[in-house]
C-alpha cells in the first residue's frame, strides 16, 4: 500500500513525513487540485493507496490503526475524516463522499480515476471545477457506483487554516471524532 500526500507549494509536508517513512509528495504547482489528485492515483499505479491533505494531523500510532481497518475492510474505500456526528465506523453512498483529507483506495481504483479525469466531462466539473471532493463522488455515482465506509474513530484531524481551494470556507473545520 502507497501513501501519498498532496500538496500546495506554501504549505509543509515535514510533519507528515517524520511519521510516514515511505510518504510520496505530490505537489499541486497548477493549482489544480483534481488534475493533482490524478497525478496521486497515476503515482498509486493501480496499487491499493491512502492519498492525505497537506493540511493534517495525524493521531498516534497512525499507520498501525490506519492498517488494521484496511485489513478488516481491504476492498473498501475508506475516508478517515469527517465533520459528520457519527459513533461507529459508518457506510455512505457514492454521491454523499465529501472531506477528502485522508482517504483508502483499494487497489484496482487509481487507474479508473485516471480515466475518468481524462474524460474532462463529470457531472459537477462545471459547478465545481476545483474540488476533488465533488469529482470522487462522481465517480463513485457515474463511473463505479459504489458506497464508501467512514472510520470511527477518525485517524487524522483537519488543520485550522485557510482553504487553499476556497478560501472563504471556514477555517474550523475539525472533527468531533477524532481521537489523537
Amino acid at each position: 500500500m502507497k501513501y501519498i500526500v498532496q500538496k500546495v507549494p506554501s504549505r509543509s509536508v515535514s510533519h507528515l513525513l517524520a511519521q510516514i517513512p515511505n510518504l510520496f509528495v505530490v505537489e499541486d504547482r497548477e493549482r489544480d487540485p483534481v488534475g493533482c489528485f490524478a497525478k496521486n492515483c497515476a503515482a498509486a499505479e493501480n496499487d491499493a493507496f491512502v492519498r492525505l491533505e497537506d493540511d493534517v494531523d495525524l493521531c498516534d500510532s497512525f499507520i498501525e490503526k490506519l492498517e488494521a481497518a484496511v485489513a478488516q475492510y481491504s476492498d473498501e474505500i475508506i475516508s478517515f475524516f469527517t465533520l459528520r456526528k457519527i459513533t461507529k465506523v459508518t457506510r455512505f453512498r457514492g454521491r454523499e463522499f465529501c472531506m477528502f483529507q485522508c482517504v483508502y483506495f483499494p487497489a484496482g481504483f487509481a487507474d479508473s480515476m485516471v480515466a475518468y479525469y481524462a474524460l474532462g466531462n463529470w457531472p459537477r466539473r462545471a459547478k465545481n471545477p476545483k474540488d476533488p471532493d465533488s469529482f470522487v463522488a462522481d465517480f463513485l455515482t457515474y463511473s463505479v457506483p459504489r458506497s464508501y465506509l467512514i472510520w470511527y474513530p477518525n485517524l487524522v484531524q483537519h488543520q485550522v487554516v485557510v482553504s487553499e481551494i476556497d478560501s472563504k470556507r471556514s477555517r474550523f473545520r475539525q472533527s468531533k471524532a477524532f481521537i489523537k
